[in-house]
C-alpha cells in the first residue's frame, strides 16, 4: 500500500518508504497505544473499581508491564513528569514516545547504506507530509521519487542503469540531479522564477525568502519545523514539477 501511495519502486528501503510517508511501524503504534494505557491504570483513583486489580497484576510483574516499563523508558524524564497533572496526560506520553520513535528512525534513516535512504536523508523529509486529498496527484508521487533518487531524471537513472549519461540533457553542464534540476538548470529558468515569486508571495518571512535551498524545496526542516509553512511549500514545488513536466514519462 506504501508504495502505492508512494509510487516508489521495489527497490526503496523500507527506512526511506516510511520516512516519506512519514508513517511510523505499527509495533510503534502499538507501543504509543500501551503507553497511554499503562498511565491511565497507574493513575486510576483508590476508589475505582479497577484499582485492587491493577495492585494484584502490578504485583505479578506482567508482561504487559514488563514490556510497557521499557517503552517509557524511552521517553524524557521531562516529558513524563510535565504529563502528571495534566488531564490529556496520556496522550502527551503517546506524542512523547512518537518523538523518541522518530528520532530512532531520523537515526536509522541516516545510517542506512541504501541509495534510497541515502538521498531522502539529506533533506531530512516532514514527518506529517499528508498524502490523502491532494489535488495534484501523480506530482506528488514526482517529487517522493524526487526525495528518495527513483525519478526520471538522468543522474537517478544513471543510478540503475550505468549506460545512462548522467549529463543534464538541456544544458549540458552538470549532472542532472535534484539540486540542479531545482536550483540551477538555466533550461527552466522561467518555471523557477515563478516558483519563487509564488513562495514569496505565500510566506512572509524573510529568512525564508526565494530562492530557498533545494533540501527546503523537498521538505527539509533546516529553516522551518511549522506544518503549514512546509505544505505550502511542498504544493509550490509541485506546481513546479508540473510546469516542467519533466518528471513525467513520456506517453
Amino acid at each position: 500500500m506504501a508504495r502505492a501511495v508512494t509510487g516508489l519502486p521495489l527497490g526503496t528501503s523500507g527506512d526511506a518508504l516510511l520516512a516519506e510517508l512519514g508513517w511510523l511501524p505499527l509495533a510503534t503504534r502499538g507501543d504509543i497505544v500501551a503507553v497511554r494505557q499503562l498511565h491511565k491504570i497507574t493513575t486510576l483513583p483508590p476508589t475505582h473499581r479497577l484499582h485492587k486489580q491493577y495492585l494484584r497484576c502490578h504485583r505479578m510483574t506482567t508482561r504487559f508491564y514488563r514490556n510497557t516499563l521499557a517503552k517509557w523508558g524511552g521517553i524524557s524524564d521531562d516529558d513524563v513528569a510535565a504529563t502528571f497533572g495534566d488531564p490529556d496526560a496520556s496522550k502527551r506520553l503517546g506524542r512523547a514516545l512518537r518523538r523518541y520513535h522518530c528520532r530512532l528512525a531520523d537515526g536509522a534513516l541516516a545510517t542506512s547504506p541504501h541509495h534510497s535512504a541515502t538521498i531522502l536523508s539529506r533533506c531530512k523529509p516532514d514527518r506529517t507530509h499528508n498524502y490523502s486529498h491532494n489535488k495534484f496527484g501523480r506530482d506528488v508521487q514526482s517529487t517522493a521519487k524526487l526525495r528518495c533518487g527513483f525519478s526520471l531524471l538522468n543522474a537517478d537513472r544513471h543510478h540503475e542503469d550505468d549506460g545512462i549519461d548522467p549529463t543534464c540533457p538541456h544544458c549540458g553542464l552538470a549532472s542532472e540531479t535534484a539540486e540542479h534540476f531545482l536550483a540551477e538548470c538555466a533550461h527552466w529558468d522561467r518555471q523557477r522564477a515563478t516558483m519563487n515569486a509564488r513562495l514569496n508571495a505565500a510566506i512572509h518571512q524573510p529568512r525564508l525568502a526565494a530562492p530557498l535551498p533545494w533540501t527546503t524545496l523537498l521538505g527539509g526542516r533546516e529553516l522551518t519545523g511549522d506544518a503549514a509553512t512546509l505544505a505550502v511549500i511542498a504544493e509550490t514545488v509541485q506546481r513546479y514539477v508540473r510546469d516542467t513536466g519533466r518528471l513525467r514519462k513520456p506517453r
